[in-house]
């Protein structure tokens, strides 16, 4: 969907955004139908890279932004950028995403900080997330990156570098 300006609206269809209804294979063609011309996601775990690739191309539509893989929500990671504990699967998570983007085309990763732990240091954090993050560098060099510290305003119970 073109906007104002060249701007791109793009659908963004991870889980518990857009065309929710379907699968998330399918959202690619829903978005497509609803007008879009692009789409971003999170980190999509359910789907080979195979089966993204068919369905995007399939449905013709650009994938603008995608997220690094983010961890195991379920145990609490929203994001690996920063944590002291996670630093060999955020380099793997670096090397995947930068894998996805290629081919999918997309241009844009995003690199999710994560949510600091109540009894650890923020300067020990701080440090891990600017380290993790010069070393990138060199691989995320082909694309634009996001890198979004957690926000207290929008979540609350999160301790978080912004």
């Amino acid at each position: 969907m073109e906007g104002a300006e060249g701007l791109t609206f793009a659908a963004n269809i991870s889980d518990g955004f857009l065309f929710s209804d379907v699968s998330f294979l399918e959202r690619f063609k829903a978005a497509k139908c609803a007008g879009f011309s692009a789409v971003e996601s999170a980190f999509p775990s359910n789907a080979s890279l195979e089966q993204l690739v068919n369905a995007q191309q399939s449905a013709g539509v650009e994938q603008i932004h995608l997220n690094l893989p983010a961890g195991d929500a379920a145990a609490g990671d929203r994001g690996l950028a920063a944590n002291p504990a996670k630093v060999e699967a955020f380099r793997e998570s670096v090397a995947t995403g930068v894998r996805y983007a290629k081919a999918l085309g997309c241009t844009r990763l995003h690199a999710m900080a994560g949510a600091i732990d109540e009894k650890a240091s923020r300067d020990e954090w701080t440090s891990v997330f600017i380290e993790n993050l010069r070393w990138a560098a060199e691989l995320l060099s082909k694309v634009r990156t996001a890198v979004s510290p957690m926000m207290s305003f929008s979540s609350p119970d999160w301790r978080s570098l912004g």
